[in-house]
């Protein structure tokens, strides 16, 4: 570490142990919104895929998951032992796809080019936490949860493939998709399975560790902006959207919910995955050649493609609920441009026919009728 980097680390350290001892209810509150989140969000949807990721590499079951997916890793040019890496990275979530590479890199199954390619890419948000956590619990909607997961896809495919040109293009030589398959250690099953679960707590370990501290600090710096904004004509919930997205991705979903904005920016939050998730796949990615300068572009071009697609996609078919109205509580908006809504109407107006038709056929006595009279 040089002189400029220690002196950076010392403000940074100064400057939260200045907010820890000014806010110490804040950075409470954080805290606990922290464990809120690990608890019911991230080990739940995380755990059991860093598990199974993990066991699938270490017991040989990615050689078939490569024979699988061998026109997709054709189309992004890497090796059929990458095949795997690159499925679990869009079904498990942001750190199963660097541990993914790690495991095959440091058995010598991708090159240095191949591994710091395929972690500009290979960052994706896994469906249980897109399509559960965002779109059921959070936005009350599983076609938005869809939806951000369909453009996380797309992005990240579409990276992948520009990349794989660049790639093919400087080798210059014909594409030779090489099975490299790592035999030289063979374990059991149960040892297999015991190092998976070591493996998937140690991460989910880190990663709660770092939620908690940045969800600490977004605690401070969320009563720092209302104290701030109430001096201007500046919308809080915007710049709390925009700060705890840079941040943390779990509290900015929910920061960007309570700004009320459209389900594209939603998408650039889980595109852009947060410092906090980044830190995470840092520490995965220390033995990795690849620039974090270069990493972190490519998450600012994930983030814009991801709220391009989705916008694009919203303007063809709009969700039942896509936004979230600042009206009192939060409260969904059920939309009669779909078909869930008008089937909602329908019944509704059937209801109100028969129920028009039955006040007819029941006329109200003449004695309730003086009553009222």
């Amino acid at each position: 570490m040089n002189t400029k980097q220690k002196v950076f680390s010392f403000i940074v350290s100064l400057t939260i142990l200045t907010m820890m001892l000014i806010c110490p209810d804040k950075c409470a509150e954080g805290i606990k919104q922290g464990m809120t989140y690990a608890a019911e969000i991230i080990i739940p949807s995380l755990f059991p895929y860093m598990v199974l990721s993990s066991f699938i590499l270490r017991s040989g079951a990615d050689n078939i998951v490569g024979i699988i997916a061998r026109p997709l890793t054709k189309l992004l040019y890497l090796p059929e032992c990458a095949g795997s890496a690159v499925i679990l990275s869009m079904t498990g979530g942001f750190p199963v796809g660097a541990k993914c590479v790690s495991v095959l890199y440091n058995d010598k199954r991708l090159s240095d080019e191949e591994a710091g390619r395929m972690m500009l890419f290979c960052v994706c948000p896994g469906p249980a936490f897109l399509i559960t956590a965002l779109g059921y619990i959070m936005l009350g909607s599983i076609e938005s949860g869809f939806i951000v997961y369909i453009s996380q896809i797309i992005s990240s495919l579409i990276i992948g493939i520009i990349l794989g040109c660049f790639s093919r293009f400087k080798n210059r030589n014909a594409f030779n998709n090489t099975v490299r398959y790592s035999n030289n250690r063979q374990y059991s099953v149960i040892s297999c399975l015991i190092e998976s679960a070591r493996d998937g707590a140690d991460s989910i370990i880190i990663m709660t560790a770092l939620i908690l501290f940045f969800t600490m600090v977004l605690g401070v710096v969320s009563r720092m902006i209302l104290y701030f904004t109430a001096k201007t004509n500046i919308d809080p919930d915007i710049v709390s959207a925009v700060v705890s997205s840079f941040a943390e991705v779990t509290g900015g979903c929910q920061a960007v919910k309570n700004a009320g904005l459209p389900l594209w920016y939603f998408s650039a939050c889980v595109g852009f995955g947060g410092i906090c998730v980044h830190f995470q796949i840092f520490g995965i990615l220390s033995d990795i050649p690849v620039r974090r300068a270069d990493y972190l572009l490519f998450r600012c071009l994930n983030a814009f493609l991801s709220f391009a697609v989705t916008w694009l996609i919203c303007q063809f078919y709009e969700p039942s609920v896509y936004t979230v109205l600042r009206i009192g509580e939060d409260t969904a908006c059920l939309s009669t441009n779909n078909i869930t809504g008008s089937i909602a109407l329908l019944i509704m107006s059937v209801i109100f026919v028969l129920s028009a038709h039955s006040a007819k056929r029941c006329p109200v006595p003449s004695k309730v009728r003086s009553r009222y009279k």
